[in-house]
């Protein structure tokens, strides 16, 4: 039976393998409290993923490849050392039923400050 839950949490990880990509029936990924600076853009293959957590982490830019997590209902990414620029923004309520109120930023990750 495949994993679907991986906590990587609180161990001070500086890197992701590219491998990480393989495990495609995770439904829930803890990656926070560690010192990443970079994720794979092989995170994008996590399609099953419905929680993604990385808050507390060193953060500057993610991968483009975040835009095909369409199942994810739960990010938490705060505390890392994101920028975010409005290019464009709309009410949360106007989002699809089945997409992240987060969507519009994920649709236009190049938004962020790189």
């Amino acid at each position: 039976m495949p994993y679907t839950y991986l906590a990587l949490g609180r161990i001070q990880l500086t890197v992701l393998p590219d491998s990480l990509g393989n495990l495609t029936a995770l439904t829930i990924l803890y990656l926070s409290h560690n010192r990443l600076t970079v994720l794979p853009e092989t995170l994008g293959n996590l399609t099953s993923l419905t929680e993604l957590y990385m808050s507390r982490n060193e953060l500057a830019t993610l991968p483009e490849s975040l835009a095909n997590l369409t199942a994810l209902t739960t990010l938490y990414i705060g505390e890392n050392k994101l920028r975010w620029t409005a290019r464009r923004a709309e009410p949360a309520h106007r989002a699809s039923q089945t997409q992240p109120a987060w969507h519009d930023r994920r649709d236009d990750i190049d938004g962020l400050a790189y």
